[in-house]
């Protein structure tokens, strides 16, 4: 037997399926191409509709030049199988705090907060990791955004090693009465398919651990909830899904995020989506699994707000993308799930019954997973060639949501 580094316990031959699909996703990362990026200014930033207090408001986003996520580096695999975050940082070159500062005092100073209550910082990895943002730029940042009267809610993300006392303690020093959520990629609370298929690299008593320290501190606790990992059906997907969060709030999370699928480019998705193997979850599959958790707790419907942004995200067809997808904006804003079973309720048919097929027709994960593996050692699998040109060929008749293309395939 193999003993996961995540208590899972795994036959001879799931190590051996581990140690394939982590060798192919090292090389996808590997195909990652190297650009100069301007340390400077962030990324990019987006401002977005959102739910506070029982009001809809406005919320930026904003995306943080960075070195990449120490897991993605470090780790033998390559990281996270699904994430893309990487292509746009200096992939390990450090960044300043300086640089971060810059960055930070030049986007802040664009707006006017007094309709925007709402703040997210990401840097594509733990913002509490001081190997990725020094300790004095945090600082800066939490002091600055704790100036601005008008904020009232801000969220960074972590992975849950970073999170401990001493940092939370500074952290809420520097913005004491200001709520403050802290998201963590949990992603499924199934150990197989968060080892095998994600490759998170965390335990789950480690998660648990830093729930329990956020509550400690006043922070809350934002979990994000990945639906679709790559080789589950349809219906898998869904299951995990609903079976996830509701383990979440089980043990005591105070809001999830669902995070459907999207395709980033050079990642072990991006590779699965070239060769026809699959799918981003339907909206229509969204939609199921908040009618059925919805009133567990905060659930936020995410998925589309990503740095470098995907290019295929969640979608139905050309024929209801555009009512689903408001249906999706309408309900974070207002947090009224009536939206979300109404419009499941909703014929469409040009595409429904063909998901209503494939949720009751999708091959087991297991089988994806050796049906992949045994393409790729039949040579049938060309990953430089098939990543070359990215998205050039992927369909045009793209319907713009933020970043994200969402497309009929």
């Amino acid at each position: 037997m193999v003993i996961t580094d995540e208590r899972t316990t795994l036959s001879e031959r799931d190590g051996e399926r581990k140690k394939k699909l982590g060798l192919i996703l090292k090389e996808v990362h590997n195909n990652i191409p190297v650009v100069d990026v301007d340390t400077f200014a962030v990324g990019d930033y987006e401002l977005r509709k959102g739910f506070l207090n029982g009001s809809q408001i406005r919320r930026l986003i904003i995306y943080l030049r960075s070195s990449g996520c120490q897991w993605m580096l470090d780790d033998e695999n390559g990281g996270c199988t699904m994430c893309g975050h990487l292509a746009g940082t200096t992939r390990g070159r450090k960044i300043t705090a300086e640089e971060f500062i810059t960055q930070f005092d030049k986007i802040i100073s664009q707006f006017d907060f007094a309709t925007i209550p709402m703040v997210c910082v990401y840097n594509a990895g733990s913002f509490l990791n001081d190997n990725e943002v020094p300790s004095v730029a945090r600082k800066y940042i939490c002091k600055k955004l704790n100036e601005i009267v008008d904020i009232k809610h801000i969220i960074f993300e972590s992975r849950p090693e970073y999170i401990d006392s001493d940092k939370l303690t500074v952290l809420r020093e520097c913005i004491p009465s200001k709520r403050l959520e802290i998201g963590i990629g949990l992603e499924s609370s199934n150990n197989y398919i968060r080892h095998m298929c994600l490759n998170k690299g965390f335990k789950v008593d480690e998660y648990l651990a830093a729930v329990d320290l956020l509550k400690k501190h006043n922070i809350f606790s934002l979990t994000y909830v990945l639906q679709k990992p790559p080789f589950l059906s349809e219906a898998e997907g869904i299951k995990d899904s609903i079976e996830t969060i509701k383990w979440a709030f089980g043990n005591g999370v105070d809001v999830v995020s669902l995070e459907p699928v999207s395709v980033q480019k050079n990642t072990l998705i991006h590779l699965l989506y070239k060769i026809g193997t699959y799918r981003p979850p339907w909206i229509w599959s969204v939609l199921n699994v908040i009618s059925e958790v919805g009133e567990l707790g905060l659930v936020r419907i995410g998925g589309f707000e990503f740095f470098p942004p995907p290019s295929v995200c969640t979608h139905n067809c050309t024929v209801c993308n555009e009512v689903c997808v408001d249906a999706i904006e309408n309900y974070n804003a207002t947090n009224n799930i009536s939206i979300i079973r109404d419009t499941l309720k909703m014929g469409c048919t040009n595409c429904k019954n063909e998901w209503e097929e494939q949720v009751t027709a999708s091959l087991p994960m297991k089988t994806n997973i050796d049906a992949f593996l045994s393409d790729f050692d039949a040579g049938k699998i060309n990953i430089p060639e098939i990543l070359r040109n990215d998205f050039r060929n992927y369909p045009n008749n793209l319907m713009r949501i933020g970043g994200c293309g969402i497309c009929s395939i």
